[in-house]
């Protein structure tokens, strides 16, 4: 009985310690006070994660574009380790997929020991995903799935191949600022094809974004050679611009190529999100993660890049086996790169909004210009800066835009980065 009443005043004194109406002078309870500062202390928490991941991201993308610079074009009178760009990239698309496979694993097996959960992600069968549904972090399951979405994943594939790349190729041909600079501009072409496609209206604030992806477009492509005068001089500044015809000749395919990678990109966006508008939502399409796609897109972008090399580098199969031991460290460093900053943004979508991810997304160019400019000593023109943050700025103006339009059925949630906001490929 002494126990009890014991216990039974420790409640009241508990209670009163939290109970507003036990202190009116206070002006709010213990408990609102203390779930503000634990709101807090959260919202601190997955900032400074996001913050952490986004350098890891930034950096790995920096070594990737550097990495496959220095395998793909001469370098202060070196030649080119492997100047192939398309059998390079379907090695390299198979070694990418392999190490993310092994990075999404590692990563569903070690967060949830932080998280307080059981890692009952790593557990389970080894029967194929196409077979058997899967564990999507332990809770979600994803159905089986159907043939036409199977196919439907080997064409995003074959799209996302010719994508790598003619965007590799432009990086043997142009220096690493420049592929960054003009990648920026070319969000224009994501804008037309979005409206072509009956994606997304074009309003005031769309139509801001366009004009300034025109303009920062022709800033960065203005006729600077020789000694301009005027306004225009002003733009160009006072910097000479040397190289040739050869130079100028690389330089408009280089262009050529970047255009055309995006044009591809911004079309497999359109198509992935023409067929996910179509998908019900309890799909296996709607449901799996981009690392759980890789299996499947995989073959499409390797089988690609190996025909596109078979057609324009057929010297390159002769080649490799006599470089292979040269490319086995970039191959790996590169490979490692893309894993780790895949995982990355995978993780930040989980953690934050989506517009976090596009202002990430549209900053990320800054320290791959950099990268160039201090490491491989690119030269950076005014023009080209002026034209650099008129796009900067018109992407931002755009993503913004998108993310105000009203949701569809073929939006999709922040775990389905297939859809993401940016639809260009990292490497």
């Amino acid at each position: 009985a002494r126990a009890r009443a014991q216990s039974a005043g420790r409640m009241v004194n508990s209670r009163a310690l939290v109970d507003p109406g036990c202190h009116p002078e206070l002006p709010g309870s213990a408990l609102e006070l203390g779930g503000v500062a634990e709101r807090r202390r959260q919202t601190f928490v997955v900032g400074l994660q996001v913050a952490v991941l986004a350098v890891i991201w930034w950096s790995a993308a920096v070594v990737v574009t550097l990495y496959i610079k220095d395998v793909l074009s001469p370098f202060k009178g070196k030649p080119a380790l492997f100047p192939h760009s398309f059998l390079f990239t379907g090695v390299l698309n198979l070694f990418v997929a392999a190490f993310s496979l092994l990075f999404a694993q590692l990563a569903r097996c070690v967060l949830p020991l932080f998280s307080g959960s059981a890692p009952n992600a790593c557990t389970g069968g080894g029967d194929s995903p196409a077979r058997t549904a899967v564990a999507t972090g332990g809770h979600e399951q994803v159905p089986a799935l159907e043939r036409r979405e199977l196919g439907f994943l080997v064409i995003v594939g074959i799209l996302q191949g010719i994508e790598l790349g003619l965007t590799n190729k432009s990086l043997s041909l142009v220096s690493v600022s420049v592929n960054r600079m003009v990648m920026a501009c070319c969000v224009i072409f994501q804008l037309i094809t979005a409206i072509l496609w009956g994606l997304e209206s074009i309003g005031l604030l769309k139509w801001f974004a366009a004009a300034f992806l025109v303009a920062g477009g022709v800033l960065e492509n203005l006729p600077c050679s020789g000694e301009p005068h005027g306004f225009l001089g002003a733009l160009c500044g006072p910097d000479e611009r040397g190289g040739g015809k050869k130079d100028a000749a690389d330089t408009m395919l280089g262009w050529i190529c970047i255009v055309g990678s995006v044009l591809t990109s911004s079309n497999r966006w359109a198509f992935t999100q023409h067929i996910f508008q179509r998908s019900p939502p309890t799909s296996a399409l709607r449901k799996m993660s981009k690392i759980q796609m890789l299996p499947y897109i995989t073959p499409g972008t390797s089988i690609i890049c190996l025909v596109l090399a078979l057609a324009l580098e057929f010297e390159a199969f002769a080649e490799l086996p006599l470089k292979a031991g040269d490319l086995l460290t970039p191959v790996l460093v590169i490979s490692l790169s893309v894993a780790a900053l895949t995982v990355c943004e995978l993780r930040i979508v989980h953690l934050s909004a989506a517009t976090v991810m596009v202002i990430l997304s549209v900053v990320h160019n800054i320290p791959i210009i950099m990268g160039g400019v201090i490491i491989n000593g690119d030269d950076v023109y005014r023009n080209q800066l002026l034209g650099f943050s008129l796009c900067s700025a018109g992407a931002a103006l755009y993503f913004a835009a998108r993310s105000q339009d009203p949701p569809t059925s073929s939006q999709p949630s922040d775990r389905e980065p297939l859809q993401g906001e940016s639809p260009t490929a990292e490497y």
